[in-house]
């Protein structure tokens, strides 16, 4: 007998079953008083199935390297001829082809566009960025 059928019978036989389960009679209707309440209120219970989140942006790491950005990312899937990765308006792009699919990040401060150096190792990728440097400092 599964959870909500027991509750279903003790609710439908009324406070004389949940006092022989109980042993105690006043116990057995304030409980039964309690969970039809409950069942008014809420309804039914459901129980769903819920999928763990999926993981489907790598992890990017932004390291600061003086007058350069490293950006790492982890694509362990990957392969380095499928790869694409540009760099625009504050931000990384990495696409994979074959895959189809497109991943971005923002990056921390203002870059150089034409200065992207991507490196790939063993599912890891590594990119050079120069930074833009600010006027007037």
């Amino acid at each position: 007998m599964s959870t909500s059928d027991a509750r279903r019978y003790l609710l439908q036989s009324g406070p004389g079953a949940l006092a022989r389960l109980i042993g105690n009679p006043s116990m057995a209707k304030a409980i039964r008083h309690q969970a039809t309440a409950l069942e008014r209120a809420v309804g039914e219970p459901t129980i769903q199935a819920v999928a763990p989140p999926r993981c489907d942006q790598p992890h990017f790491e932004v390291l600061d390297e003086g007058d350069e950005l490293l950006v790492l990312a982890e694509l362990p899937a990957a392969r380095a001829w499928e790869l694409r990765v540009y760099a625009y308006a504050g931000r990384l792009s990495v696409h994979l082809r074959e895959a189809g699919r497109r991943y971005s990040h923002q990056l921390p401060t203002a870059i150089i566009p034409a200065s992207v150096r991507p490196e790939f190792r063993n599912g890891i990728l590594s990119v050079w960025l120069t930074k833009r440097r600010v006027q007037g400092t």
